[in-house]
């Protein structure tokens, strides 16, 4: 259960993110594409530092099995480059931006799925907000628009709607797995087993 703890965790700080770059995309389209290359390259750049220092707090014999160096020096190179070659990915942004709302489409037709198999009847719901993400996913990958501001715009758009259906996704989710755990223990098995006991008396 702790792990699945962690899980969630990073599901709400990752969506947190979402609707961040969503928010800026919306209110400031016209600088955006910049804001989020700095924000991407500095992060790198950040994380892989983190990751080449965490590998030199580990004794040498966990180091050994871990490749935490090569992935802060892979991340560092990463976060330089996009921070020096920026044009050379901001044609790619509004692809990256589309791709991650058509996934996160993805994943609520299979969030449709989980909540079908843990009890819950009204998947259409999950279904709706899918086609939503996927719709919007499609156009900002195909770029109908005669120009970048409404595509970053509606990207915006997009990456708040994820974040926040897949934060009440995964909030749900997880709230219903409980309670399909906590009904599927065996003491919860004997109590109505008793029940039932006590009723045919």
């Amino acid at each position: 259960m702790e792990s699945l703890k962690e899980v969630k965790w990073s599901i709400i700080l990752f969506n947190v993110v979402l609707i961040g770059i969503g928010a800026v995309l919306l209110f400031l389209p016209e600088t955006s594409l910049d804001i989020i290359l700095n924000i991407a390259g500095i992060a790198a750049i950040v994380g892989g530092i983190l990751s080449v220092i965490r590998y030199f707090t580990y004794d040498s014999k966990t180091a050994f099995y871990r490749n935490d160096f090569l992935i802060g020096l892979i991340a560092i190179a990463g976060g330089l480059i996009v921070l020096l070659q920026k044009h050379l990915f901001l044609a790619l942004i509004p692809l990256l931006l589309g791709s991650v709302i058509l996934l996160s489409g993805f994943g609520k037709l299979q969030d449709a799925v989980d909540a079908r198999r843990l009890g819950y009847r009204k998947g259409l719901i999950y279904l709706l907000l899918a086609l939503v993400n996927v719709v919007v996913g499609l156009l900002a990958i195909f770029n109908p628009f005669p120009n970048n501001k409404i595509l970053l715009m509606l990207a915006g758009c997009g990456l708040i709607y994820s974040g926040l259906s897949d934060l009440f996704s995964a909030l749900y989710l997880s709230w219903r797995l409980k309670q399909f755990v906590k009904q599927s223990s065996p003491e919860n098995k004997d109590q109505d087993i008793g029940e039932d006991s006590l009723k045919n008396e």
